[in-house]
């Protein structure tokens, strides 16, 4: 059963638990081919793109195929900042900022993979997309957009950030893929309360 809990605007962000839905419970699995990021081995659709990383603060981009009729483009990012990058929360925290308050949904479990044990975040609702170098904040408006953004703990490493964000039916048609990437166990998930 999930717990849903209001989000307030004037509060700390709370974290509501809801059940994340496959988005293709119906269709054959996909053919994916390995990529290895440093400590970490994907196994990413062969319809993912990879690109070269847009930023020194990214170890891997890949473009993922637009939903009917979308334009925006949709990624998945991997990042890894050795020692740095803040911590669980202090992300948690930021991504959530990243979507209006008003109608925001938020998800947040944590589980085991092979690779190591990770934080699942799941946001919906208008997600402010960064538009050009960080340091200028302009934003386009994204409506009916969802984000899964995963911290995945390898022992001994540290944290890695893997992040697909985008309109919402092209992130529901590949967020499954994004959890399989890494081995997710989802019988393995619970849910994380609010700090």
């Amino acid at each position: 059963m999930s717990l849903r809990l209001a989000l307030a605007a004037s509060l700390l962000p709370l974290f509501c638990v809801a059940d994340v839905a496959s988005a293709d419970d119906h269709t054959e699995a996909q053919a994916t081919e390995e990529v290895k990021i440093r400590d970490v081995t994907l196994a990413v659709p062969t319809t993912w793109t990879q690109k070269p990383p847009s930023n020194r603060l990214r170890l891997a981009e890949f473009d993922v195929p637009s939903g009917d009729g979308e334009e925006t483009d949709t990624q998945v990012v991997v990042s890894f900042f050795g020692g740095g990058g803040g911590g669980i929360g202090a992300n948690v925290t930021r991504w959530i900022g990243q979507f209006d308050a008003d109608g925001r949904e938020v998800s947040l479990v944590e589980g085991s993979s092979p690779q190591g044990k990770y934080t699942f975040l799941d946001l919906t609702g208008t997600m402010r997309k960064s538009v050009g170098p960080p340091f200028l904040r302009k934003y386009e408006l994204i409506e009916d957009a969802r984000s899964v953004a995963i911290i995945l703990t390898v022992e001994g490493t540290g944290n890695y950030f893997l992040k697909l964000a985008g309109p919402r039916a092209t992130v529901d048609a590949n967020a499954d893929a994004l959890l399989a990437s890494f081995g997710a166990d989802r019988d393995s998930e619970k849910p994380l309360d609010a700090e």
